[in-house]
């Protein structure tokens, strides 16, 4: 699954780090776990780490706009939005 970095970014035109990801441990302990990665991957959606907010936002796997308008606090409640997706089918 795509994870873009922004939080080291001083500026909107930088792009921020990008990383191939299977699962992920937060800054605070909070996890974005397997499944939920596995379930990114399938649906072409990746997760996009906040410069000035520090939350998370899922974004296209292209990085082009958000699936969500919503920012989350941590990796646990992007988990579970990803999880929440994969039961809705």
């Amino acid at each position: 699954m795509r994870f873009i970095d922004r939080s080291n970014v001083t500026t909107m035109q930088e792009r921020g780090e990008d990383y191939d990801v299977a699962s992920l441990i937060g800054d605070d302990g909070d996890r974005l776990t397997k499944e939920a990665c596995a379930i990114a991957e399938e649906y072409g959606l990746g997760v996009l780490k906040l410069s000035h907010t520090r939350g998370y936002k899922i974004i296209k796997k292209s990085g082009l706009g958000s699936q969500f308008d919503y920012a989350f606090d941590n990796l646990d409640q992007v988990d579970d939005a990803l999880k929440a997706l994969k039961e809705l089918e």
